[in-house]
Parts: C-alpha cells; sequence; structure tokens
C-alpha cells in the first residue's frame, strides 16, 4: 500500500517512530498534532522497551501457519489479538473519581499467519459453548410453537414446558462443557490454543504482556483474510 507523508515538519518524520507507526498518512497518525509528538515518541520507546525483539515479521510474513505445533501448514488468513502490558504505570481516574493505577500501560495488536485448520479449530472452540444451548433452544422453541405438542405437556402441568426447556439447556450447556474440554485435549496436541504458548509471543509473556480479552482457556482471536496494513509494527 502507497505511503503519503506530507507532514515534513513532523518531529517523527521520516524516523525510526514513523516507521514503527507505519501509517497510511499523515493525517491518522497519533503524532498529526506536533504537540503530542513527543508523548508518541515517549510510548514508543516505552513499548521498545518491553519488546524481547524489534521486528514483528516473522508472525506475518511467512506463508506458513505460526499456530501449528510441529510442521506448519499453508497460510490460509491472518489471526488477530490485543496484546496489554502494565508497563509504563499510567494513572487514571475510576468512576468515583479517584486517581488509580491502570491495568494497561501499553497495548500492542498482533497478527499471526494462520491455517485453515488452526482457525477452525479457534472458532469451533470459541463458539461451541454458546451455539450449542442457543440451538436446543431455538429447536424447543419451534417445537413448542406447535399446539399438538405444546398443549399435551401443558395438559399434564402448566409450567412443564418450561421445564422441559430449561433443563434441555442446562443439559446442552454441560454437553457443550464436556465436549470442549475434550476438543482442547485433542486440538492442543497440533495447535497452539493459548497464543502466550507460542515461542515468539512466549518471549513478551516473560516480558509481561498479556492478552487482553483472554478467553478462560482459549485465545480470543478475530480471523481476516486480509493482514493489517498500517498500524504499530505491522511493516
Amino acid at each position: 500500500m502507497e505511503r503519503l507523508y506530507t507532514k515534513r515538519d513532523c518531529p517523527l518524520y521520516d524516523t525510526e517512530y514513523c516507521r514503527r507507526l507505519n501509517m497510511v498518512k499523515c493525517e491518522v497518525c497519533p503524532a498529526k498534532d506536533s504537540t503530542r509528538a513527543e508523548q508518541v515518541r515517549r510510548d514508543l520507546d516505552a513499548i521498545a522497551e518491553l519488546l524481547p525483539e524489534a521486528d514483528f515479521s516473522p508472525l506475518f510474513h511467512t506463508d506458513k501457519c505460526v499456530l501449528c505445533k510441529g510442521a506448519p501448514k499453508a497460510h490460509a488468513c491472518y489471526a488477530m489479538a490485543d496484546l496489554a502490558n502494565r508497563e509504563p504505570e499510567r494513572e487514571g481516574t475510576n468512576f468515583l473519581g479517584i486517581k488509580t493505577k491502570l491495568r494497561v500501560g501499553s497495548l500492542l495488536p498482533v497478527q499471526m499467519s494462520c491455517c485453515e485448520s488452526c482457525r477452525r479449530k479457534h472458532q469451533i472452540l470459541s463458539y461451541l459453548r454458546l451455539l450449542l444451548p442457543l440451538g436446543a433452544g431455538i429447536i424447543l422453541l419451534v417445537l413448542f410453537s406447535m399446539a399438538s405438542i405444546r398443549e399435551p405437556l401443558a395438559s399434564i402441568h402448566v409450567a412443564l414446558p418450561l421445564g422441559i426447556f430449561l433443563l434441555t439447556i442446562a443439559a446442552a450447556s454441560l454437553i457443550a462443557w464436556l465436549v470442549e474440554k475434550r476438543l482442547i485435549q485433542r486440538y492442543g496436541e497440533d495447535t497452539y490454543l493459548n497464543i502466550m504458548e507460542q515461542p515468539f509471543l512466549a518471549k513478551m509473556e516473560r516480558r509481561g504482556w498479556f492478552e487482553l480479552q483472554r478467553g478462560k482457556r482459549v485465545s480470543h482471536l478475530i480471523f481476516t483474510k486480509e493482514r493489517l496494513k498500517q498500524g504499530l509494527y505491522t511493516r
């Protein structure tokens, strides 16, 4: 993608900081206001000190999946996640107006080359516990909308249809939890379900980085066909 940098008076123009930001044009850069340029510079320096490596390209400039364990499969898409670090310490105000230390001092989006198999596994685990109970509930609602099914049950007890509905949702949730537990064991044999176990990202974790929106047992990822063309460390 062609870059258009016209603000030659910007303190960050044509510097390493500008290349790290990798914005499409000056108008969308966080340092477009020259009064903020020094703060942006300090923030970039702070993030750089927290990184084990300055080059993120091995995560996305590759035709192989970086989430595969063992022999990597061919690239099919990109997996996105936001990583955060508590450093440098920053202060904010809570809902009472009291100053407090913020949980996040630095924020960094990461993108990873991903194969179709790893994408499918992550998506199944992300939606299983929601879709199975939801599907069971929808099927029951359709069935109970039929008078020939609903009325005989209601004639036994007026609350019986509701009881069956709630028990079915509970049973579907339990089944989804058991299936998910089994799939995590199976999928985890050849896929990094926790991206912070991936070798490159494991180095970052040792430096205090963590997933901003971490799932309980599986990383929360967004998948896209195209990688990020602008933003911090996307070059």
